[in-house]
């Protein structure tokens, strides 16, 4: 087994922990003021593209395919069954039992975004296995900024309309593909002193005038230029906050980020179904109506069952870890 860079780990950590604080917020309809001064850690999602970027090997789109079912479509169809199973709990004690909800809604959203409502975080997983095929491909055969450039200006493409029912997943992989290149460009640069100066000069621009945020996933933003900022200012996060672990890992002999990373897939594919669950709990069954008590009702449960979960699922043998 290869060794872990802690760093990377520690920052996957952060970035994984943000993520869910917000899906947490979002899932108990709780707008804390702490999600708008958060902005500046609105870069998790391209962080995890980057990411996965940096650590690109040389192998042929079909044993990309294949290895990715593994580590990637295995862990979606698994982990999504399960959030589903419990959602539909959810809408039988909602009363809510149609062919519209059970059947419709969950077919229209696969197609749209990549995902059921049962575990919405997994269409990172389709979006990254799409863009794991075509990597060996582009990359050989087209300057990386070249991809960058261009999967933004697709993405943007895709943004402008504003159609309800446009997939999600031409906007996600070409974004996803964006930081993807980026980071396989960046590797073994972002340490040196001219990048972290840009960086430090885009992140600090971005700050002055308002750190821009936008919804990945969906590929929304308030406006134009919040779209456009978005791009560098993620660029200008993302090294800052390598070079920023990079720094402080060697001091750290214990840290709560570094495990959150070293475990981020089994985290990462089981947090949404605890907050399936604590609805079910807290909002079905305990009928819960203050939303800052429903929040930090969700956020104790996550912080619980997680290292639970993430304990069981390594012991049965079932965790997936994308290397």
């Amino acid at each position: 087994m290869e060794r872990r860079t802690e760093y990377i780990d520690m920052a996957a950590g952060m970035m994984l922990a943000w993520m869910i604080l917000g899906h947490t917020a979002s899932y108990a309809s709780y707008k804390g003021n702490f999600l708008v001064a958060g902005n500046f850690l609105s870069f998790f999602m391209p962080w995890f593209f980057y990411k996965s970027g940096m650590f690109y090997k040389e192998r042929t789109w079909q044993e990309n395919a294949r290895r990715g079912v593994k580590k990637l479509m295995l862990p979606f169809i698994v982990y999504s069954l399960i959030g589903q199973f419990f959602y539909y709990i959810c809408l039988i004690l909602e009363n809510n039992i149609s062919f519209r909800s059970f059947v419709y809604q969950p077919l229209r959203g696969l197609f749209v975004t990549e995902c059921f409502a049962g575990n919405g975080a997994l269409w990172f997983l389709i979006a990254l296995y799409i863009i794991t095929i075509i990597a060996p491909y582009c990359l050989k055969k087209i300057h990386p900024l070249i991809i960058t450039f261009s999967g933004v200006a697709i993405a943007f493409l895709c943004y402008l309309p504003h159609i309800s029912w446009f997939p999600c997943i031409i906007p996600n992989v070409a974004a996803g593909m964006a930081f993807y290149s980026l980071g396989y460009y960046c590797r073994g640069k972002e340490n040196t002193w001219w990048m972290i100066l840009l960086a430090i000069v885009i992140y600090a621009i971005c700050c002055v005038i308002g750190f821009p945020g936008i919804y990945f996933h969906h590929n929304t933003a308030s406006n134009i230029s919040t779209y456009l900022l978005y791009y560098p200012a993620s660029f200008a996060g993302i090294i800052l906050l390598n070079n920023l672990c990079r720094w402080i890992n060697p001091y750290l002999k214990v840290s709560v980020f570094r495990w959150i990373g070293q475990n981020s897939m089994n985290i990462y594919v089981t947090h949404w179904i605890v907050l399936v669950l604590s609805r079910l709990f807290v909002l079905d069954l305990a009928q819960v109506q203050d939303a800052k008590y429903a929040f930090y009702i969700f956020l104790l449960t996550m912080i619980i069952s997680l290292p639970m979960l993430n304990k069981l699922i390594n012991k049965i043998k079932l965790s997936y870890t994308y290397e």
